[in-house]
């Protein structure tokens, strides 16, 4: 790919993406933390050589026209957090890529932000995306599965996903180890017809699939809660153990009923693991001869980077404004080939 990125954090998969943009033929001319890897080579931070690009303050960034043609946030999953940064880059023609689980379908949970987002990336002829695991495989792959049947009457997804690879900042706020009643349980309903959904990474997933496939939109019930141990479990983050029946993680449950009569459920458990335990996703078809896809082990961490990554080559073509992965056709590697 013959173009030139600029990346926004870098984690776990900041750090992936830029080495994977890299072995693409990508330039990489510029690198902003808010704190970790300040003054370093971008290069020795993601164990290369030395590039000549110092990872920079987000504090010192000041976008301009044309020095690059994407940018790449992986620093939030607060959708509002957009409005900053990244309004900018837009505003000044440069495409957003961010992996903010708040951005994958974000006009039904906060319209006013993505208002302000769309206005700006089309006064700077930009797109703004959000993408990551759920483009590629919750709305993308579980979509075309679909295709296997004439007789469709429920989805239902689960994703299980390891929290200790995400780091401590991900969890500081579940109160790992804590009692669950420290947990505050969230249970609402959101209307076909709410203007506004509530903050939910499965509920935009749902949303998003149900754009896809051409259904109306639907009721959407919601549930977060605390998971808890069954054993002894070490907290990675701290070298202390979470007695059973302590908080280890949380579980989202959204179910929809589509104005068709389809019945959607989407689960995720993000904890800390067990010995044994592994990432998957498995995704359950209902109708006359219902059937599974099933993707196990999964990895998490490892599938957003690479949608992030082969989303890139589709920026500079795509519409301006703010759009979503419907808008855009699947996700495909593009490490040989390149854009085509």
């Amino acid at each position: 790919m013959a173009l030139n990125c600029i990346f926004f954090g870098l984690g776990v998969v900041g750090q992936d993406a830029a080495r994977a943009l890299l072995d693409y033929g990508v330039t990489i001319s510029g690198a902003y933390s808010r704190t970790s890897h300040v003054g370093e080579d971008l290069g020795t931070v993601i164990g290369r050589a030395p590039l000549g690009v110092t990872v920079e303050p987000v504090t010192a960034f000041e976008a301009r026209p044309e020095i690059a043609d994407v940018a790449i946030f992986c620093t939030t999953n607060a959708f509002d957090e957009l409005l900053g940064d990244a309004m900018a880059c837009a505003e000044a023609g440069i495409n957003v890529l961010s992996i903010a689980g708040n951005a994958l379908y974000p006009w039904t949970f906060q319209p006013e932000v993505a208002e302000r987002l769309d206005k700006a990336a089309k006064r700077g002829n930009a797109t703004i995306l959000g993408c990551g695991y759920q483009d590629g495989v919750m709305v993308h792959l579980t979509g075309t599965a679909t295709s296997m049947t004439t007789d469709l009457t429920r989805i239902e997804m689960d994703c299980f996903s390891d929290f200790s690879r995400l780091g401590e900042s991900s969890t500081e706020r579940l109160g790992l180890g804590m009692a669950p009643e420290a947990f505050p349980v969230e249970e609402s309903v959101s209307s076909a017809a709410d203007a506004t959904r509530p903050a939910s990474t499965m509920g935009q997933v749902l949303d998003a699939l149900c754009d896809y496939l051409g259904l109306g939109r639907a009721e959407l019930s919601y549930y977060l809660g605390p998971v808890v141990a069954e054993a002894v479990t070490p907290n990675p983050f701290n070298g202390e153990e979470i007695a059973p029946g302590h908080i280890i993680g949380m579980e989202e449950v959204v179910t929809a009923t589509t104005p068709e009569g389809i019945a959607l459920v989407g689960r995720l458990t993000a904890k800390l693991f067990a010995d044994g335990e592994s990432e998957y996703y498995a995704c359950r078809f209902g109708g006359a001869a219902p059937y599974e896809l099933r993707l196990t082990p999964a990895y998490g961490l490892e599938w957003t980077t690479g949608c992030l990554v082969n989303r890139v080559a589709d920026m500079p073509a795509a519409p301006a404004g703010l759009i979503t992965v419907v808008d855009l056709p699947a996700p495909r590697f593009r490490g040989v080939a390149g854009p085509r």
